[in-house]
């Protein structure tokens, strides 16, 4: 069996973001502001995310509390819809990692 999951990470400027586990990226920096890691946590989806119940998570998901939601806007050249800043959330007091992900 092999291992499966993903990377929760939150930035210094509190944006979170995810990657697979086996799409690492050369740079783990935040692709919204480039500011370096500052928390992250390692979800294991090997034996899937949630228990028999659909409900309850199994792969350590750790839920994240909103700080401030995204700001997007409508372009007026375009009308595509643009993101202005990511959203925010804070860094957990307990669980996950403290410091910067080096991989």
């Amino acid at each position: 069996m092999s291992f499966e999951g993903f990377y929760q990470v939150i930035c210094a400027n509190n944006h979170e973001y995810e990657f697979d586990v086996y799409c690492q990226p050369d740079d783990t920096s935040c692709p919204h502001c480039k500011a370096d890691s500052c928390w992250w946590n390692i979800c294991d989806e090997t034996n899937g995310a949630f228990d028999e119940d659909g409900i309850t998570r199994i792969d350590g998901y750790i839920e994240l509390e909103l700080l401030e939601e995204s700001k997007m806007c409508v372009c007026k050249e375009c009308n595509n819809i643009h993101t202005i800043s990511a959203r925010k959330v804070k860094v957990p007091d307990t669980g996950g990692h403290k410091g910067k992900l080096t991989l």
